[in-house]
């Protein structure tokens, strides 16, 4: 399997454990720190998730070891500025609770930060393996 079919199947993953976290809460009866939008958030975070991580795998596919700390940080301001026209445009269109679905957008999107972090962070460390002499 390919790096980029891999890295949608663990980003699959990682919506699918923010689904059951999210789930399991309800299932508590934790309803007030869950907010009943937050279905949108998972679905605007997965796909910039998707694209982030596609762009990222690209570049480290091409093997270009001096961009690759650019590019991660481009990605990032890419999802950042995605964020914030994300949440403009849901305050923008009226919203009730907005402090529990903005705590909900940044735990969800810290969660998907931290992911990208450690993929890139696995991907450049077996690259640099594969440069060592065994």
């Amino acid at each position: 399997m390919n790096i980029l079919a891999q890295q949608f199947i663990r980003i699959l993953v990682l919506t699918a454990i923010i689904i059951g976290l999210i789930l399991g809460l309800g299932a508590l009866g934790l309803n007030n720190i869950i907010h009943e939008d937050i279905w949108s958030i998972v679905i605007f975070s997965s796909l910039v998730g998707v694209g982030v991580a596609f762009v990222n795998m690209y570049f480290v596919k091409k093997g270009s070891q001096l961009g690759l700390v650019n590019v991660f940080l481009a990605t990032t301001a890419f999802r950042m500025m995605l964020s914030i026209i994300f949440i403009t445009i849901v305050f923008y269109l009226g919203l009730e609770n907005a402090q529990v679905w903005i705590a909900n957008f940044f735990v969800i999107y810290l969660f998907y930060l931290v992911f990208e972090i450690y993929t890139i962070m696995a991907n450049l460390r077996a690259i640099s393996n594969e440069g060592e002499p065994q």
